[in-house]
């Protein structure tokens, strides 16, 4: 029972709200914007292509990438492959490229 106890006063702290949001939803805010400011700087640094495998760490960014819809994702099976396409890539544009892994 101390053990359930102390579990269930962990989840209440973790859960208090702030302006009505839990922590978790904040975090989630949080992702977004950062996101959205990622694009924003690859797209200010010429990158129209980014390789990647898209992954629970990554999906705010790859939800950002589709509702801005200046930048193309491109995924690949290995993160490994993106690094070598985003490098292919650049080397045959003469532009940058990126690529994203977790």
């Amino acid at each position: 029972m101390p053990a359930r106890r102390a579990l269930g006063a962990l989840a209440a702290s973790l859960c208090f709200r702030l302006r009505g949001m839990t922590i978790a939803g904040l975090a989630r805010i949080m992702a977004k914007i950062v996101a959205e400011r990622i694009v924003q700087l690859m797209l200010d640094a010429g990158i129209e292509r980014i390789y990647g495998v898209v992954g629970d760490a990554l999906n705010p960014l790859v939800d950002a990438i589709r509702r801005d819809g200046n930048l193309s994702w491109v995924s690949v099976r290995h993160e490994e492959v993106a690094a070598f396409a985003a490098g292919a890539d650049a080397q045959m544009t003469g532009r940058a490229a990126a690529c994203a892994g977790t």
